[in-house]
């Protein structure tokens, strides 16, 4: 790789800054290839009961290098009494990464983002969990919102316009939605509901932003823990 031959070389001055351009390059095709794959044939998920917080967490973890390179600051709000449900983690933790890369690419140097994840009532005593991703970066232009989950739709330089696109279609194979609250320079909130199922885990089977106007995107398919990381 491109990393084992940068340690060999032990390039400087210009040739170590065309190694730095290579590797970015090659990173930007593998997500590429990846992302469309992904997006030509989703895989059927693979349902177990797993604790959403957790896959919030390894999602948060995968982004901390981009997190830390941005110093931004992480509030984190999760309920403590929230069973298990079943889902695919590998899955929902690359859905929930995107979105927060989403957020961090969106901010300056010193951001704020805000993870919250709650029970919220869907009537009729069902339920459902919502994980929710808030920035105080750019915001989205009212007129990009309607396109934001359509395939290759980007306003990123080195953007595969895939990544909501995955988001969406992750999503509705839980047969959860997503909604996307957003304005041009008031920072954007994107929610994640998931059903909630009650699970038997032991039987081994699948059992408030920023004033203004806000624009939305969106489609359908206790206790509270609080840090700042």
């Amino acid at each position: 790789s491109l990393q084992i031959l940068e340690k060999r070389l032990n390039p400087t001055g210009n040739d170590l800054k065309r190694f730095k351009i290579a590797q970015r390059e090659v990173e930007h095709l593998e997500n590429l290839v990846n992302d469309v794959l992904v997006f030509a044939k989703p895989a059927a998920p693979k349902k177990q009961p797993n604790p959403i917080r957790t896959v919030v967490e390894e999602a948060l973890a995968l982004a901390d290098r981009a997190i830390a390179e941005k110093r931004i600051e992480v509030q984190v709000r999760m309920a403590d009494d929230i069973p298990p449900l079943n889902l695919d983690a590998a899955m929902l933790e690359h859905a929930f990464l995107n979105l927060v890369l989403n957020a961090v690419d969106a901010m300056e140097e010193g951001g704020l983002l805000k993870i919250a994840v709650r029970e919220v009532p869907d009537g009729e005593g069902a339920s459902s969990v919502e994980v929710e991703i808030e920035d105080n970066g750019c915001g989205i232009e009212a007129e990009d919102m309607r396109h934001l989950f359509n395939p290759f739709f980007t306003r990123k330089r080195t953007g595969t316009g895939l990544g909501l696109t995955q988001v969406k279609k992750i999503v509705e194979l839980h047969q959860g939605a997503v909604e996307i609250t957003s304005g041009k320079g008031e920072g954007t909130r994107v929610r994640v509901r998931l059903p909630r199922e009650r699970t038997e885990v032991s039987s081994g089977c699948d059992a408030s932003a920023p004033g203004g106007e806000r624009n939305h995107a969106e489609e359908e398919g206790h206790g509270e823990d609080s840090r700042d990381r």
